[in-house]
């Protein structure tokens, strides 16, 4: 384990194959000079499953460092929303960071916001760096630092990466376990399916 890394712990069987997934696809992914965000595309997801499990868990309401101090999803409310959680040591969290800024652009026409939460243990300072180093520009997500892991802990969440879909009422959530390409129309199309019931 990593410095960075905190420990989040009660892993299941099947987020254990979730995230040995995410490895696997990290191992088997194109040369970065590919393009990371055409590299996801060629994956195995089938879009129509993307999401599929519903969270049973009430959203946390522990604030976390935000761009402008603390936050809450409760901040967020009124708005769908798409909650990825990814630390730099997560080479599939890493890989997919481009395709959620590409998300944020499309899904601003849908009024919908990208969050970016970022578990680290360093917080803004180490993740900052990270991007800095890697030239990844997250201007149109909106990023958040959660160096307790307070919110996948509250969630029940275990592998990395892991991406939530929100209602604007905040009383649905969806989840996805290992990255995908959110950019794809096909990955659009299935989030506002979801909105719409």
């Amino acid at each position: 384990m990593q410095k960075n890394q905190p420990q989040i712990q009660n892993w299941s069987r099947r987020k254990i194959m979730a995230g040995l997934v995410g490895v696997s696809f990290s191992l088997s992914m194109a040369p970065a000079t590919a393009g990371r965000a055409s590299a996801i595309r060629a994956s195995t997801i089938a879009y129509d499953d993307l999401l599929a499990d519903q969270l049973d868990t009430p959203l946390p309401d522990t604030p976390i460092a935000g761009p402008a101090g603390p936050l809450q999803l409760a901040d967020l409310a009124g708005q769908p929303l798409l909650v990825n959680f990814w630390a730099s040591w997560c080479a599939p969290c890493v890989q997919e960071l481009p395709a959620l800024e590409q998300a944020a652009i499309a899904l601003a026409r849908d009024r919908a916001r990208v969050l970016l939460v970022c578990i680290d243990r360093g917080g803004q300072p180490v993740a900052e760096a990270f991007l800095r180093r890697r030239g990844i520009t997250l201007r149109n997500a909106l990023q958040a630092y959660d160096a307790k892991a307070s919110w996948p802990r509250a969630l029940g969440l275990t592998g990395l990466p892991v991406t939530l879909w929100v209602a604007p009422d905040q009383k649905q959530a969806w989840q996805h376990i290992g990255p995908a390409d959110w950019a794809d129309p096909a990955a659009l199309r299935r989030m506002r399916q979801l909105l719409a019931g």
